[in-house]
């Protein structure tokens, strides 16, 4: 029913951010880009791409985007198998959750490069939109804190990442010196990736408190965020990992209370070898660096 050209095409416009970008990097113009789009929207009989800028997928791209992204990949070993060599190199995107970016997954990162020939297009968001990336098609595999099922998507449990509640020695004399309370938090502001950052929940509900009952500044990258705390703006929860290069004269963990986000590693279900020893490497990094036999009190 479609054609394999206007697929690739599709995948084109929305990696590369336009029309014309898509055009330069297959080598076309611009006008047989807006063909073969429109032929896939007559194939399919509705739009299936919002003509923004940057353009955007329908509810209907989404689901093209996905069998696009799966046939690219499927017929690029098939190639491989056939022709006994590799042409060119298989192209991942993935969705990793930029706390896991900045930790455990530059292992996964560095033992790729070495051990496959894989190219990995990495998008990193915040920890619940990486879901949302997979469900689109944006990407083939995420890594997530949402057990969320997803049809046509397996999933398997990483383990969690340690986070801790940190601040500047100078802010703790300040403000928490008499001791950590419900009353000192609402007294003073918190640090978080974004409104969708969870991984302080179960910290503040310790203390009969909502990430909505305290005063949060939103800082959408964790060196930002780790600056911030040195500088005495506020408290962060923060990943045990981004933490093991700082000494106790810049940051403290101000109360013992270890809090967990677990994460999972899903993919879409593909016969894919490219998939499957890759997410190979994913599942024995995870198992070295994160958190395992999760207790099921976490929350």
């Amino acid at each position: 029913m479609f054609n394999n050209q206007e697929l690739l095409t599709l995948i084109a416009v929305i990696d590369k951010g336009s029309f014309e970008s898509a055009a330069r990097s297959l080598f076309v113009t611009t006008g047989a880009i807006s063909q073969r789009i429109k032929s896939l929207e007559n194939k399919f009989g509705a739009p299936i791409i919002i003509r923004s800028s940057p353009p955007k997928l329908t509810k209907n791209g989404e689901r093209i985007m996905l069998l696009a992204r799966q046939i690219s990949l499927l017929q690029k070993e098939v190639v491989d198998v056939l022709s006994a060599k590799k042409e060119g190199r298989a192209s991942i995107p993935i969705a990793v959750n930029y706390d896991s970016l900045t930790s455990w997954f530059l292992k996964v990162i560095t033992r790729s490069c070495v051990e496959t020939d894989i190219l990995l297009d990495i998008k990193t968001t915040s920890k619940s939109a990486t879901q949302q990336l997979l469900k689109d098609g944006t990407v083939i595999a995420a890594v997530t804190p949402s057990p969320e099922i997803i049809p046509g998507c397996k999933a398997v449990s990483l383990g969690a990442l340690e986070y801790l509640p940190v601040c500047s020695r100078q802010f703790y004399q300040e403000n928490f010196k008499k001791g950590v309370s419900k009353q000192s938090l609402l007294k003073v502001p918190a640090i978080y990736f974004s409104n969708e950052d969870y991984s302080g929940n179960s910290f503040l509900k310790k203390f009969d408190l909502s990430p909505e009952d305290i005063r949060r500044y939103f800082v959408p990258e964790t060196d930002g965020i780790i600056e911030m705390v040195k500088a005495n703006v506020g408290w962060a929860p923060l990943p045990r990992f981004s933490l093991e290069k700082y000494s106790e004269e810049d940051l403290i963990c101000f109360d013992p209370h270890v809090f967990t986000v677990e994460l999972f590693w899903k993919t879409w279900e593909l016969s894919s070898l490219t998939i499957h020893n890759f997410s190979q490497i994913v599942l024995q990094e995870a198992r070295s660096h994160l958190l395992q036999n999760l207790p099921d009190t976490n929350s």
